[in-house]
C-alpha cells in the first residue's frame, strides 16, 4: 500500500551555483529560504523591503528594484508617530519622514544594484 502521492518532478532547465545572485522576495518563507541559502554560502539578498504578502506589493517592489523607481512606493503616511508606505513592511518606517525616505531610497539602491547583478 502507498501512503503518499508520488510525483515525478522534471529537472529544472538551469542550475544555481554559489556565483549566482539570488534575489528573494515575499513572505516569511522567502526569509527562511534566504537564510538557509546564506548559511550554505550562496549570494542572497532576502526581503530587503521586509516581509511582503500582497502580490501587488511584491510586483511593485520587484519592478521598482529593477528600474530604480522610487515612485512605485506611493506617498508616505503618518500613523502612530511613524512614517509608513502601504507597499512596504513597517521595518522601513521611521519617526521622521526624511529618515523613512532615506531608508527606502537606500534599500532601493541596494536592491537595484543586487538585482542588476543577479541571475535568479
Amino acid at each position: 500500500m502507498k501512503f503518499r502521492t508520488e510525483i515525478s518532478i522534471p529537472e529544472a532547465p538551469f542550475l544555481l551555483s554559489h556565483d549566482d545572485g539570488i534575489f528573494s522576495l515575499g513572505s516569511c518563507f522567502a526569509n527562511h529560504m534566504g537564510k538557509r541559502l546564506k548559511t550554505n554560502k550562496f549570494n542572497v539578498l532576502s526581503n530587503p523591503f521586509g516581509i511582503l504578502y500582497n502580490p501587488i506589493s511584491i510586483a511593485n517592489v520587484l519592478e521598482a528594484s529593477l528600474e530604480n523607481d522610487r515612485s512605485a512606493f506611493g506617498e508616505l503616511m503618518h500613523q502612530n508617530e511613524r512614517w509608513h508606505s502601504f507597499h512596504l513592511h513597517s521595518d522601513l518606517s521611521q519617526g521622521e519622514k526624511i529618515e523613512t525616505e532615506e531608508r527606502i531610497l537606500s534599500t532601493l539602491k541596494q536592491a537595484h544594484d543586487f538585482s542588476n547583478n543577479s541571475t535568479s
